[in-house]
C-alpha cells in the first residue's frame, strides 16, 4: 500500500448536453513548429530491397532453427523506411485526437490539491508512477516536470457509466458515457514535399518530419461552455496572454534530444474566436456578442480577459509550469 496521501476528486453534475446554453463557437487555431515535429502513425514500412532481401534469407533457410535465426537478425540487417506521418492526401496534419490530448493532458497535469480536493482526475494517465522513476527509466523526465501533481494517490477517475458526477475537465473533455463540449478538428501542415527524412542515427531511426517554423492550422469547437472553461483551453495551450503561448512540448521524441537535435516544441496560436448566433455573450474587457467574431489586439484582450478569470479562480490550484524550460534544466543537470 501507496504511505502517499490520497486527495479526493472534486466532482459535480455535467451540465446538459440536450440544450444550447452558455458559449457556443469556434476558435481558428495554429501550431506552430518551434523544432523539428513528427507526429507519426505508429507504422513502418519496410523499403522494397529489405523485402527482397528477407526473401532471399528464407529461400536459403533448411531448418525451423535457420527460420528462427532469420526472424532475430531482420530487425537489425535491414534499413526501415522514415516512420510514416499522419497525412490526409499530400498534407501532413496533427490529428484533432493528438491535439485534444495534449491540451488535456496539461490542464490535468497542472491543478494541483487545495483543501484535500484537488479538480482533475487525471483520466489520460491515472496508472502513473507514484515515486518518481530512476533517471534513465521511463517517463522519468516527464515526472520531474509535473512530479508536484503526481506525488499523491486520488480517487479512481471518473465514468459516467458508473457515477453520476465528473470532474470539471471530464465535462469538458468527456468521459467513458459522456460526450465532450469541445471538438478538435485535425490540424492541416506542410505539403509532404516540405518536408524531410531525419535520420537519428545514435537510435537507427529515420523519421518524416515537419521543419521548424511549420505551421498547422484547425479548429476548436466549443458549446454549453462557461468562460471561465473558455480559459482553461486557453491555459492548456500555455497561452498566458496575448494570443500566442509559450513553448510546449507535441511529438515523438519531445523529451529526448538525439544527436544534439530536437523534436516535438511547438506554440499555438490563436487566430481568431467566432460566437454563434445562439450563444451567450463573453462579458470581459472586450464584450464579444452572439454572430461577434474578434481577431487581433480585440482578441488578445480578451484572451487575457479570460486567462485572469482562470488565475482568479483558481488561485494556488494551478500551476504554471514552463516545460520546455523545465527540460532544458532537467537536461542541464543530467
Amino acid at each position: 500500500m501507496s504511505s502517499l496521501p490520497r486527495i479526493k476528486i472534486l466532482r459535480s453534475n455535467p451540465r446538459s448536453r440536450d440544450t444550447l446554453e452558455d458559449l457556443i463557437g469556434y476558435m481558428e487555431v495554429d501550431i506552430i513548429a518551434k523544432s523539428y515535429l513528427h507526429i507519426g502513425t505508429g507504422f513502418e514500412f519496410l523499403s522494397i530491397d529489405a523485402i527482397k532481401k528477407f526473401e532471399e534469407l528464407v529461400k536459403r533457410a533448411r531448418t525451423r532453427e535457420d527460420l528462427r535465426s532469420i526472424m532475430s537478425r531482420f530487425s537489425e540487417e535491414v534499413a526501415k523506411e522514415p516512420e510514416a506521418p499522419v497525412m490526409i492526401g499530400d498534407k501532413l496534419i496533427i490529428p484533432g485526437s493528438t491535439v485534444k490530448g495534449n491540451v488535456r493532458s496539461r490542464l490535468e497535469l497542472s491543478f494541483i490539491p487545495k483543501d484535500g480536493q484537488i479538480r482533475s482526475c487525471l483520466i489520460r494517465a491515472h496508472n502513473y508512477p507514484l515515486q518518481p522513476p530512476r533517471r534513465g527509466e521511463q517517463g522519468w523526465r516527464h515526472f520531474r516536470i509535473w512530479e508536484h501533481a503526481l506525488k499523491f494517490t486520488r480517487d479512481e477517475p471518473c465514468d459516467y457509466t458508473k457515477m453520476q458526477k465528473v470532474c470539471i475537465l471530464c465535462d469538458i473533455f468527456g468521459t467513458a458515457g459522456l460526450v465532450g463540449l469541445v471538438h478538435f478538428n485535425d490540424f492541416t501542415g506542410p505539403s509532404i514535399h516540405d518536408v524531410i527524412s531525419l535520420n537519428l542515427v545514435s537510435i537507427g531511426e529515420r523519421l518524416f518530419v515537419a521543419k521548424p517554423e511549420s505551421v498547422f492550422s484547425g479548429r476548436i469547437i466549443f458549446r454549453n461552455i462557461k468562460p471561465l472553461e473558455l480559459g482553461l483551453l486557453l491555459y492548456g495551450m500555455g497561452i498566458r496572454r496575448g494570443v500566442e503561448g509559450r513553448s510546449v512540448l507535441l511529438g515523438k521524441h519531445k523529451y529526448v534530444k538525439y544527436d544534439n537535435i530536437k523534436l516535438g516544441i511547438v506554440t499555438y496560436k490563436i487566430k481568431s474566436l467566432q460566437l454563434s448566433k445562439l450563444s451567450s455573450s463573453i462579458e470581459v474587457e472586450i464584450t464579444v456578442r452572439p454572430g461577434d467574431k474578434v481577431e487581433g489586439n480585440e482578441l488578445g484582450k480578451v484572451t487575457f480577459s479570460l486567462l485572469k478569470l482562470v488565475n482568479e479562480t483558481f488561485k494556488e490550484e494551478l500551476l504554471d509550469i514552463d516545460e520546455v524550460k523545465m527540460l532544458e534544466q532537467i537536461e542541464a543537470r543530467a
